[in-house]
């Protein structure tokens, strides 16, 4: 890599963080798109959202709000469902939400065989639209987050 080059890597790498601010209120009225991948030989039906808020959009000082945020949405309730609730719901299905938050996206997946649809798709939109965010919940996740960053990380030998 020549000098100049390494120069600019680094310094890139180096800048300071800075808000993105909120979002434009033009830009949260748009519609959401929606992409539909048919299998019609599996038994499965796979359900997954990609919210643009991932860890890039941060505030200064709330680094890992993101992460907390989307972890809420999945294990602090949906619509009527506390946090027990939804696990108990989803349980006899065989399935659970999944989540990757990462620095540009979050994404909530669902895979769903096709006898359990119904159910599966109005969880997964009870958590996309009306989650609940109980609050013993969500300082429960949060507890959770700091001690992964803190003692979790120091306990780990790798």
């Amino acid at each position: 890599m020549r000098p100049v080059a390494a120069l600019l890597v680094t310094a890139a790498a180096c800048a300071p963080h800075v808000d993105a601010g909120p979002i434009r209120a033009e830009e949260a009225a748009r519609a959401v798109p929606v992409l539909e991948l048919r299998d019609e030989l599996g038994p499965n039906v796979y359900l997954q959202a990609m919210i643009r808020a991932g860890s890039a959009t941060d505030p200064t000082g709330a680094s890992g709000l993101a992460s907390l945020t989307a972890n809420a949405l999945v294990d602090a309730g949906a619509g009527d469902r506390d946090a027990v609730a939804v696990r108990q719901a989803l349980y006899p299905t065989g399935n659970s939400l999944e989540l990757v938050v990462d620095r540009e996206w979050v994404n909530v997946r669902l895979r769903c065989h096709v006898d359990h649809v119904e159910l599966c798709a109005s969880i997964f939109a009870d958590v996309l639209v009306r989650p609940r965010f109980d609050a013993g919940d969500v300082l429960r996740l949060r507890d959770d987050a700091v001690y992964e960053v803190s003692e979790g990380m120091l306990a780990s030998d790798e």
